[in-house]
């Protein structure tokens, strides 16, 4: 039978103190406290004229194989090199904005609100060596809004004593609460084209090299919380919020960038597809990635070799036959001294099928075999149609030989469909807008967000950011959607995290199950948003009677005022994912408890607080 797991709590204490000063490398922020001589003016927009980086020597920093010994600062969160750079909106480092760029957070910053901090810049010192530094501390966003404040840093260091020119690139954050301004279809900084943190060596086509932070351009993954959250993650670094890529003879020294898996959430003998990615592009032999996992009920093998002239390299990591109850594992993946790791949550759940979504595409030649049934739908939709639907369309696949009844598939808080019965073997294909229920919606249609029907390529739904769930029977059983990439907890899910390359060639994105491409079709890719597995439909069933919800998180450090901070709360038992919520007392302001468990963001007020946490596993009972 279903097991339900109650919810448990645990006080948490949590300790400001406005009057220390840690120091580098020991404080939950990773912004480099210096003092800077000069200052933007207030602005949208602005930049400075060119200033001298006096790091470098004679010859200055040798970057892409051109010598600067000046830089433009702009005030969009980003340094440029030959000349400055208005642009607010962060769509050029794949393609090549036409001068080189390193961006810490490339995004609309408008300084001209009252609250909003200005940025600042010039030269300091950053664990005794000379550097240049860029200030973007309590920044606000497009149009003067201050409601939500950004704090991170741009540094280059001299690092002459390794060789002449060289020098690294170092970004640290501290928070990140806004992704988006107003004139990029951003909501209150949220949604429409988000920020991205990366460089470029500005030149286009195949001559352009440049990298971007996991998470770029993705709604809501960069921001605190978030499943790539900047102040949460780091790189070549020990301080969470720190990534550091050291430049050397003119190229950026080749880094592991990250490791990530799809599905998320594994039942027995389930399998997630991984992709190690690197900062570029692997040296003649290839590049060899050894990788472990600390739970032995998930098995990965011992090593991945990414080929020469690859960014990245996929391998397939394991759940056992038999899990004797909900938990979760981490991966660890290693490259040249650098780790990065990702979790998978192991889970008694049954799969059953999934669903599917494909949106103003046609299906990808040859159509890989996990996604045949959708193609196929993709295919039947393009032909009733007269050619390629502008719109979503939804499929829903039963692979078990027991017919799934009374299926509703509910956009969060706004509009439901009825799916009714999805038959034995087959699958239900619904496209929102054109199908309707006969259900008394707000326009008698499905996907009424914002009370328009989504069914054209200028109107098109913001899949990555709204929020799905299903519910069926099976019988007796009760079916329920997981979200593969285990950022909702079931029966919750959302789009967001599948990616892929387009079905036309012209963008490139890694290669994980599709759904993404730039906000619209008049973009530099004309098919880009392909069918993609977005959650699976399964039964959860654990056989770990008896073992509650039990918060595993040791004593968490203090909090010091002023300092961004970001901690992951964990858990065992139960059936995963799990839900968080403040259950009692309040955190200090300026501080959070996201939904996946991450308390976060910078303290405003010294002294002591006892809050309680509840976590709610994937079963949700209370």
């Amino acid at each position: 039978m279903n097991r339900s797991f109650s919810l448990v709590a645990f006080c948490l204490i949590l300790l400001a103190s406005s009057n220390s000063k840690p120091l580098r490398g020991q404080t939950a922020g990773a912004i480099v406290p210096v003092t800077l001589s000069n200052t933007l003016a207030a602005n949208d927009d602005d930049s400075t004229d060119a200033v001298p980086l006096n790091i470098g020597g004679s010859t200055g920093i040798n970057f892409f194989g051109q010598s600067f010994k000046q830089v433009y600062v702009n005030n969009n969160g980003n340094l440029t090199f030959t000349d400055s750079l208005s642009d607010y909106t962060p769509n050029g480092l794949a393609q090549g904005l036409g001068l080189p760029i390193i961006a810490g957070f490339f995004a609309d910053v408008d300084t001209s609100g009252t609250g909003s901090g200005l940025v600042q810049y010039g030269n300091a010192a950053v664990d005794g060596f000379n550097a240049f530094v860029a200030n973007y501390i309590n920044v606000g966003y497009f149009d003067s809004n201050v409601d939500k404040l950004n704090s991170f840093q741009i540094v280059l260091v001299d690092r002459a004593d390794t060789g002449a020119g060289n020098f690294d690139i170092e970004f640290n954050y501290n928070q990140i609460l806004w992704e988006t301004g107003d004139a990029d279809d951003g909501t209150d900084g949220l949604g429409g084209t988000s920020a991205v943190a990366g460089y470029s060596n500005g030149l286009s086509g195949s001559r352009n090299v440049y990298f971007q932070l996991p998470g770029s351009l993705v709604n809501g993954a960069l921001i605190d919380g978030g499943p790539n959250a900047l102040v949460s993650h780091s790189l070549n670094s020990g301080v969470r919020g720190r990534y550091i890529f050291p430049v050397r003879n003119g190229a950026v020294t080749l880094l592991l960038s990250n490791v990530a898996c799809l599905p998320r959430t594994l039942g027995q003998s389930g399998v997630s597809t991984c992709t190690v990615n690197l900062t570029g592009l692997a040296p003649v032999g290839g590049s060899n990635v050894a990788l472990s996992s600390n739970n032995p009920l998930l098995s990965v093998p011992a090593s991945v070799t990414i080929p020469a002239g690859a960014g990245s390299a996929t391998f397939t990591a394991t759940a056992s036959a038999g899990i004797p109850g909900n938990q979760a594992a981490t991966l660890t993946a290693t490259f040249g001294g650098n780790s990065q790791t990702a979790s998978i949550n192991l889970t008694n759940a049954v799969q059953t099928g999934y669903i599917g979504v494909f949106y103003y595409s046609a299906p990808p030649t040859p159509c890989p075999t996990a996604l045949s049934v959708l193609c196929a739908a993709n295919t039947t939709v393009n032909n009733s149609q007269g050619g390629v639907l502008d719109g979503p369309v939804f499929v829903f696949v039963n692979t078990s030989s027991v017919p799934i009844t009374n299926a509703v598939l509910t956009i969060v808080g706004t509009d439901f469909f009825n799916v009714g019965t999805i038959a034995a073997n087959s699958s239900v294909t619904v496209i929102p807008g054109i199908s309707t229920d006969g259900q008394n919606h707000g326009s008698n249609n499905f996907f009424t967000v914002t009370g328009s029907i989504y069914d054209t390529s200028e109107n098109f739904p913001s899949l990555n950011s709204t929020q799905f769930k299903f519910t069926g029977q099976q019988g007796t059983t009760q079916i329920q959607s997981i979200d593969i990439c285990g950022i909702v907890a079931a029966p919750v899910f959302t789009p967001a995290c599948t990616a892929g390359p387009s079905n036309d060639g012209t963008v490139t994105i890694p290669p994980l199950n599709f759904l993404g491409g730039p906000g619209d079709n008049d973009g530099p890719c004309n098919n880009c948003f392909g069918p993609a597995i977005v959650a699976s439909l399964s039964t959860v069933t654990s056989s770990n009677s008896g073992s509650p919800v039990t918060i595993t998180t040791a004593p968490l450090p203090g909090v010091t005022t002023g300092l961004a901070y970001s901690q992951q709360l964990t858990v065992n038992g139960g059936t995963p994912p799990y839900t968080w919520a403040l259950a009692g007392g309040s955190l200090p302001a300026g501080m959070g408890l996201a939904s996946t468990g991450i308390i976060f963001g910078t303290p405003a007020r010294a002294g002591s607080y006892t809050v309680t946490v509840r976590a709610t596993d994937a079963t949700g009972a209370p």
